[in-house]
């Protein structure tokens, strides 16, 4: 092989490792879909903890017949939550996303995500963000440095309150 085809060779190379590291960050969430059920009780999503309002929806994805997660205005009094948690790298920056939407109609109460930080068992930190849905979808997302000597995140969505039913899909964690 001459000089010119080992300098091809090698700059295809670096070229292709270059190209993937550019490439967008795997997601970090595992059913980030919610289409997968809890084996012990189909309204639950596997790999997700719910609480409260919080629960697993055929008519909650954003096509039909898609699963999704719902915030169920009518299950204790709109108020719940879903999460999972991650380990994370301290001083790292991470990124939740999620697409969302609401009922039509005026509601009160709060929908929001959140990062909540934890070394071991004990809670360090929570980024929050409240988030205005609509009765389109749109993607929310939020952005936070996890903080020196996190080794793990509950990435999370939920309600406070709310008159109106929050559907939420395609999570992303990276």
């Amino acid at each position: 092989m001459g000089r010119i085809s080992v300098f091809v060779l090698v700059f295809t190379a670096v070229a292709v490792m270059a190209l993937s590291g550019a490439a967008e960050a795997a997601n970090l969430l595992a059913n980030s879909n919610f289409a997968a059920k809890d084996a012990n009780n189909e309204q639950n999503e596997a790999d997700w903890i719910e609480s409260g309002a919080a629960g697993r929806e055929a008519w909650s994805g954003r096509n039909e017949g898609e699963y999704g997660m719902a915030m169920r205005c009518w299950d204790n009094t709109g108020t719940g939550e879903a999460y999972q948690e991650v380990s994370v790298k301290p001083g790292t920056e991470y990124t939740f996303k999620i697409w969302a939407c609401k009922d039509a109609g005026s509601m009160s109460g709060d929908f929001y995500i959140k990062l909540a930080w934890y070394s071991g068992e004990k809670l360090m930190s929570e980024d929050i963000q409240k988030i205005t849905l609509t009765d389109a979808w749109a993607q929310y997302a939020i952005t936070a440095k996890a903080p020196l000597k996190a080794d793990k995140v509950r990435v999370a969505f939920g309600s406070t309150g709310v008159t109106l039913t929050g559907k939420f899909t395609e999570a992303e964690f990276t």
